[in-house]
């Protein structure tokens, strides 16, 4: 039931995919709105009606100014649950895209599973239109955990437009009981970690 990770589909396109933890330095503006959670959910639209999402004050670095949002799966079924989604406009498209979030599984789940974030680059505004990639990250851990996902897109056509970020919960064993997970720092970065390719190539020019 875990999400696939890293996975991706490309239509035309070249496109480099890469998963790896590490730390951002200095990096490019947050295209998503309130990715930190610092005092609630807003920007994050509720999707269904099944799973709970609440803000709670439990930061990713411990900040007690900030929070992160905190999601719960039914407690019976085994259930893969998206629960809280965002479009992200990409005003000005980039050959390289940095995504992430910081994860983790709540010391309070009774069964396997953990937390996700998936990110779909989309060939239209307002996250319409054909999907282009879809990267996902998870977790199951119980420390926090930066998970990314580098995005190169060496011959852009269709341009993207749009990145749909989705979040949910998902739960490995049927039984009573939930799992429990949270999510914060959610970012899409333009012109990020993976501006220059990997071979020292040169940059495809700019759009």
């Amino acid at each position: 039931m875990r999400p696939r990770f890293a996975r991706f589909i490309t239509l035309g396109l070249s496109i480099v995919l890469v998963a790896f933890s590490a730390r951002v330095v200095a990096a490019p503006p947050n295209l998503v709105v309130n990715g930190d959670f610092d005092h609630d959910l807003a920007a994050w639209v509720r999707v269904g009606s099944v799973a709970n999402s609440l803000w709670v004050p439990d930061d990713a670095e411990g900040d007690p100014g900030s929070g992160s949002l905190l999601m719960q799966t039914r407690q019976f079924p085994v259930s893969l649950q998206v629960v809280r989604r965002q479009c992200v406009e990409l005003d000005v498209p980039s050959h390289a895209y940095a995504v992430g979030a910081r994860l983790r599984r709540d010391l309070e789940s009774r069964f396997d599973g953990g937390v996700f974030a998936v990110f779909i680059v989309r060939d239209a505004s307002a996250c319409a239109g054909a999907q282009i990639v879809v990267g996902e990250v998870a977790t199951d851990t119980l420390d926090w955990s930066l998970e990314l996902l580098g995005v190169v897109v060496r011959r852009i056509d269709p341009v993207p437009k749009s990145v749909e970020v989705v979040l949910g919960v998902y739960k490995d064993e049927q039984g009573e009981g939930e799992v429990l997970g949270n999510i914060d720092a959610v970012f899409v970065r333009a012109d990020g970690l993976l501006r220059d390719g990997f071979d020292g190539e040169p940059p495809p020019p700019e759009l």
